[in-house]
Order: C-alpha cells, then sequence, then structure tokens
C-alpha cells in the first residue's frame, strides 16, 4: 500500500511540474488508489450484494474517510451525525467498525439516489438505505434526530463529517450528542471553515475550477463571499451557520473536553496563494488565521 501511495504521489509531483491537468491527476489517484482496494474486496469472502456494495461505494468515494479515522473507529460502536444518504456507512463496515448507525432528518430508506463524491453530482446508487440495512445488518440508519433513537442504545463515539459548518442549531446538536454516548465516550468532527476561500461551498472549490467571465463565481471567488450582506433566502445564512474558529472550540468545550484540535491551513489548491495583503486589508475584521485554516480535525471526549 504504502509503495503504491509514494509511487503515486512522486507521479503527481512530475506531472505537476509538467502541466498535467488535475482532471487527470485525480483519475491517475482514483485509479491507483481503487486497484489497492479492490485486491482487498476480493480477498473477502463475500456475497454477491455485498462485493458490489463495497464496490459501488468505493467508486462513489465512500471509503477516504473511514479509512482516514480508522484508528479511531475500529470494532466500536460509531453514529454517524448528520449522515446524508448514509453511504460512508459501506466504508466504515470494510474498515471494521463494530456497528454503524446513520442519524438524519433527511434519509429516505427506499431512494437509490447517492452523491458522487468524485463527480461532485448525485446518481443512482442501485442500492437504498433500505437494501443496505438488508445486506449488512451491523448497518442501522435513523431518519429522524436524536428523539427517535432508543435511550438504551449509546456509542463509543460519535462522527460529524464536514457537517458542524450547516447546522444553525450547533448547540442543540453537541447537547443531543453528549446525551447518547457510552461513559468515556467520543466525538470526532471535520469543520469546513466558512472564513477560508472555499468557505462558501459553491463553485469554484479549487483554484482549478475558476472561470474568469463566470458572473457567479465573481460573486464568491477570493473571499468575495465574506461581503455578501444578509439574506435570509441566501443558501449562505439558511445552510452555513458562519461560526468562527473560536466560537467553534468554545462551544465543543461547553459538553466535551478536547484531545485533539487540528486547525489545518488552506493548500495552493484551495486558495492559499490568492491570500494577497489587499484581501487581508478588505477583510480586517477577521484575522489572518481565520482567512487561512480550510478545516479544523477535532476529537474530544465527553465532560
Amino acid at each position: 500500500m504504502n509503495k503504491l501511495f509514494k509511487t503515486s504521489k512522486n507521479i503527481r509531483n512530475l506531472a505537476l511540474r509538467f502541466g498535467v491537468s488535475q482532471k487527470f491527476l485525480k483519475l491517475y489517484e482514483y485509479k491507483v488508489n481503487d486497484f489497492f482496494f479492490l485486491k482487498k474486496i476480493k480477498k473477502k469472502d463475500l456475497s454477491r450484494d455485498k462485493y458490489f456494495l463495497y464496490k459501488r461505494a468505493l467508486k462513489f468515494g465512500y471509503f477516504s474517510w473511514p479509512k482516514k479515522i480508522n484508528k479511531f473507529t475500529h470494532n466500536l460502536d460509531v453514529i454517524d451525525v448528520g449522515c446524508g444518504t448514509g453511504l460512508h456507512a459501506i466504508g466504515y463496515d470494510f474498515f471494521g467498525v463494530k456497528s454503524y448507525t446513520g442519524l438524519d432528518p433527511k434519509i429516505q430508506y427506499d431512494n437509490c439516489n447517492g452523491k458522487n463524491l468524485r463527480k461532485r453530482i448525485y446518481e443512482d446508487f442501485k442500492y437504498s438505505p433500505k437494501d443496505i440495512m438488508k445486506e449488512i445488518d451491523t448497518i442501522h440508519y435513523i431518519s429522524g434526530t436524536f428523539e427517535d433513537i432508543d435511550p438504551k442504545n449509546k456509542f463509543d463515539i460519535a462522527v460529524l463529517h464536514n457537517v458542524t459548518e450547516h447546522l444553525l442549531n450547533l448547540e442543540d446538536v453537541l447537547y443531543g450528542i453528549s446525551k447518547i454516548l457510552k461513559t468515556n465516550g467520543k466525538i470526532l468532527f471535520n469543520h469546513h471553515n466558512f472564513f477560508c476561500w472555499n468557505g462558501h461551498h459553491k463553485v469554484p472549490k479549487t483554484i482549478y475550477d475558476i472561470k474568469k467571465n463566470d458572473p457567479i463565481q465573481k460573486n464568491y471567488i477570493d473571499w468575495k463571499h465574506l461581503e455578501i450582506p444578509y439574506d435570509k433566502n441566501s443558501e449562505l445564512f439558511k445552510k452555513l451557520n458562519r461560526i468562527s474558529i473560536d466560537q467553534l472550540k468554545k462551544l465543543t468545550q461547553k459538553y466535551f473536553l478536547i484531545e485533539t484540535w487540528n486547525e489545518i491551513k488552506s493548500t495552493k489548491e484551495y486558495g492559499i496563494e490568492r491570500l494577497t495583503p489587499e484581501i487581508i486589508k478588505r477583510h480586517d475584521c477577521y484575522t489572518k488565521k481565520e482567512l487561512s485554516i480550510q478545516h479544523i480535525f477535532c476529537i474530544a471526549t465527553i465532560k
């Protein structure tokens, strides 16, 4: 595995030097990634449907996040708060969680549509949440809120993947999580900072998506989203809570003891080199750190 990824990284660096397109590089990286995991999948003694579930989830990009946090979730009872269509469940199962519960009020048990994370579009996944639960008995979905969880059920860890920035009732959610964890249970989240270059969640998401003459992009690019006036009907205000890094940390500490708090800086791909002195001056009500941090990775234990 390490050899594959080292080779991938070396070729990627060479390709960047010679101007190979980002689209091609992404496709190459997916091929390398898929080659390794498909070998692992084929070695497992699986039913036909479970084999195709794993393969489909891999192609849709749902192995990366569970792999990244595997050491924190392996052989544990996991609840995925704000799980969306719930397809990360298959990745968690592959990497050996004891059980997985996906919680989201928008889950549709019979809907086969799923977001292809690689293509950034919704496609037919071929399997619905009901199909997935039928095939993998350690996966359970709840289309609802904390009140819909059996009070007897407690979890070792709650995970939130790019969810916290969307929650307008974030404190209520953190409080709710604190009530469903076992003694010494943990919360783990990855938070996409609203105040970074692509914190708007719109296009462009990377510098390679930039279209100079696109009138819509001009409203968001290079921290312009911070200048948009309040509009209760705008997605920037309806679907993003605009919480600052310091506010997020303080709110987390209200219910949890933070063990890991990594402030991950934006890379070139995500616009950091476009943060000029002029932009910093124009947004002097924010610190340079707030404008530079792409993600927060947090692990904390219940108080």
